[in-house]
């Protein structure tokens, strides 16, 4: 009884230094990305970055512990074995022990499409990380466009765990959109694209639902947006910064092409005034009104954006891991708060800009604000 308080307040006191969460009924998983390699008496955790030698008689006992780590036993089951203890203080310390809210079998066997999801949430987020499929399952998403884009991130969201859905697209499958809209087959052209893309869907995630709309809120500002707890706009981003003249409250993230780059955010919110709001809404009222009477649109025959399959499939799935992080508090504030994300289809390389000026500007030097990449020149663990 003494060893377990003692070992209780120990536990308690090392995750309050680290600024976690302490429950120990959680369910104990090792971390399922690490590799483990035992060689007798001798086991290996490898991270990626490095190897860990544990050797000279523990060996046997990491590489037992870790075999007991499947999500099944709470953490509380191991408070009295002391070299169990040990050993799970020092998982702990090197970031490798994961806590579940609930039996790891439990949740496979109810939602066995998103095993893998849980696994990758759970390098982002070691504690309760099942619980950020809970909350997702409960998240509605807007999706208006349904090109090589709308299309990638819609899917991602729907992998990802998104509960609900809701597509809108006006457009009919192309024979042309089969190269960048993998869920759409030969026996789908013709067909509208929301139709396709919700069978395609429900054919494919047993926890997903899909509602579908064919509403052109480009040309009529007075049609209603519905409910959502967040809007992805796909598409040219001249059309895309007509609607947030219209969103009001719902939070918004635009993705298209300005010419030959493909920009994704930033994250827009009017309820946080973030991205210089009042900015982008008077900018793009103005253009609702004034661009209908002022100027039209040369219409060109086989005049498209650049949106090849590769590039459309790169800046879908940024788009939905933004989607995200909005969605999610807890795996940290999105990364395209305040700016942007260019994406050149020659080579697939990122460049980040402020939010400087009206947001319907086109990049160029008067944005105000460059943000440098993140430490190595790659994208950040939360947006790639």
């Amino acid at each position: 009884m003494a060893r377990t308080k003692a070992a209780r307040r120990l536990y308690t006191r090392r995750r309050f230094l680290l600024g976690e969460p302490v429950d120990l009924s959680c369910f104990a998983w090792f971390r399922p990305d690490l590799r483990v390699y035992v060689d007798g008496d001798v086991c290996v955790v490898d991270d990626g970055l490095r190897q860990i030698y544990f050797e000279e008689g523990d060996g046997g006992a990491v590489a037992q512990l870790i075999a007991r780590l499947d999500g099944s036993a709470q953490l509380s089951a191991f408070i009295d074995d002391h070299t169990s203890w040990d050993l799970l203080e020092r998982f702990e310390r090197e970031g490798w022990l994961v806590s579940l809210a609930e039996p790891l079998d439990r949740f496979a066997a109810r939602s066995p499409e998103l095993t893998r999801q849980l696994a990758f949430y759970a390098t982002l987020c070691r504690f309760k990380p099942d619980s950020i499929l809970s909350l997702l399952h409960r998240k509605t998403v807007l999706v208006i466009g349904l090109g090589g884009v709308g299309s990638a991130a819609a899917f991602a969201l729907a992998g990802a765990g998104v509960g609900r859905l809701i597509l809108n697209e006006t457009g009919l499958l192309e024979h042309s959109s089969l190269n960048r809209q993998p869920l759409g087959t030969l026996a789908d052209v013709g067909k509208a694209k929301v139709k396709v893309m919700r069978q395609a869907l429900r054919a494919r995630f047993e926890h997903l639902n899909v509602d579908i709309l064919r509403m052109d809120y480009a040309s009529d500002p007075t049609l209603a947006w519905p409910q959502a707890d967040l809007a992805l706009v796909c598409g040219e981003c001249e059309s895309v910064y007509r609607y947030p003249a219209r969103l009001r409250s719902m939070p918004l993230i635009p993705a298209g092409y300005f010419g030959e780059l493909a920009v994704v955010g930033p994250v827009i919110d009017p309820r946080l005034h973030t991205a210089r709001w009042e900015d982008l809404l008077a900018w793009s009222e103005t253009q609702a009104r004034c661009a209908p009477e002022t100027a039209s649109r040369l219409e060109r025959r086989h005049a498209w954006s650049a949106s090849g399959s590769t590039i459309d499939g790169l800046v879908g799935n940024l788009l939905a891991h933004a989607a995200l992080q909005t969605l999610v508090p807890s795996l940290g504030p999105p990364s395209l708060l305040g700016r942007r994300l260019l994406v050149s289809p020659k080579d697939g390389s990122q460049q980040w800009l402020g939010v400087g000026g009206p947001l319907g500007d086109r990049p160029s030097s008067r944005l105000e604000a460059r943000y440098p990449a993140p430490a190595g020149g790659q994208l950040s663990p939360d947006l790639g």
